[in-house]
């Protein structure tokens, strides 16, 4: 018995050994043996980053497999200012909303994709919206661009579609300041009230509902839908000029097709100054017509008789 042990503890660590090599002839050249398993060894090159800090691919599918371990987004707007961007971060509700949008995204198309490409942008420093996702495992993916219907990751690779730019607009809505959230109505064009209340803009609970834009103009929640010619409507001399309805109240207010509505600004007439009179000439007249003028306009003053004085009784 001790025979046959002896035996199998020398033949034993033989066949591991040998399986060892196999194992090692089948691994990559940069691998190494350990006390506990063959693992692969990284071997970066100079300014590469190891592959926990490597970005993640930003599609769908590999989003929607981190899903569950999503911790970070950050939001960014790009204006070409740098690190001055504006930036903000998503509360973890709406993280989830996000999330939840991505996982049933749907690429047809809308009837605002037929508008927005002939509204001219507002402002052209302004080239998108820029998303940021990390996990809680410290993984990070490469930034997602979302900007005139499209998400595109870094290398400029498409993502997806975003039909009629909705995704766009949620997405300055999920800002938290203020601040922040006026950047959508000054960036963006909003001609529904749809788009407003997306950009997260004060509703007003009215009958129809009314969403207040930042320049103070209205949004009215009507059936009737936009134009190209609705929405390339800025001031309310435009929307009068093309016959839209007018409200006679005071001021005046124009109801674009969609329902924007303009408000008729102040204006201030100027008058021109008045010229002084000339100063009256006096007409010279004569002595004997000053006294005449004199006799006619003093009174008259008539003196009645004084009566004798009653004789005294002795």
């Amino acid at each position: 018995m001790r025979a046959w042990l002896a035996f199998f503890a020398v033949l034993l660590p033989t066949l591991l050994y040998a399986q060892d090599d196999k194992i090692i002839a089948d691994w990559p050249a940069s691998t190494a043996r350990t006390p506990q398993r063959y693992v692969p060894l990284y071997e970066p090159k100079a300014g590469q980053p190891l592959p926990q800090d490597a970005l993640l691919e930003p599609n769908l599918t590999s989003i929607m497999e981190a899903r569950e371990d999503m911790q970070l987004a950050l939001v960014v707007t790009d204006l070409g200012l740098g690190n001055e961007n504006p930036l903000w971060e998503m509360s973890q509700t709406a993280l989830t909303v996000f999330l939840n949008k991505l996982a049933t995204w749907s690429e047809d198309p809308v009837y605002n994709d037929g508008i927005w490409p002939f509204v001219p942008a507002r402002d052209p420093r302004y080239q998108g919206i820029i998303v940021l996702l990390q996990t809680k495992q410290g993984r990070r993916f490469a930034p997602i661009r979302v900007f005139e219907g499209k998400l595109v990751a870094s290398n400029a690779a498409q993502v997806a579609r975003d039909p009629g730019r909705n995704l766009e607009y949620w997405l300055f809505g999920t800002a938290r300041v203020r601040r922040d959230q006026l950047l959508g109505s000054q960036l963006l064009p909003v001609y529904t009230f749809d788009q407003c209340r997306t950009l997260g803009q004060r509703v007003i609970e009215t009958t129809p509902r009314q969403c207040l834009l930042a320049d103070n103009n209205l949004m009215l929640e009507t059936v009737e839908p936009p134009t190209i010619l609705s929405a390339q409507l800025t001031t309310f001399a435009q929307c009068l000029q093309q016959g839209q309805g007018l409200i006679y109240t005071f001021p005046r207010r124009c109801i674009a097709a969609g329902g924007r509505v303009f408000t008729e600004p102040p204006v201030v007439i100027e008058t021109p100054p008045e010229k002084p009179k000339p100063a009256a000439k006096k007409a010279k007249t004569s002595a004997p017509q000053e006294a005449s003028k004199t006799q006619a306009i003093s009174p008259t003053v008539t003196v009645s008789p004084t009566p004798p004085a009653a004789p005294q009784a002795k």
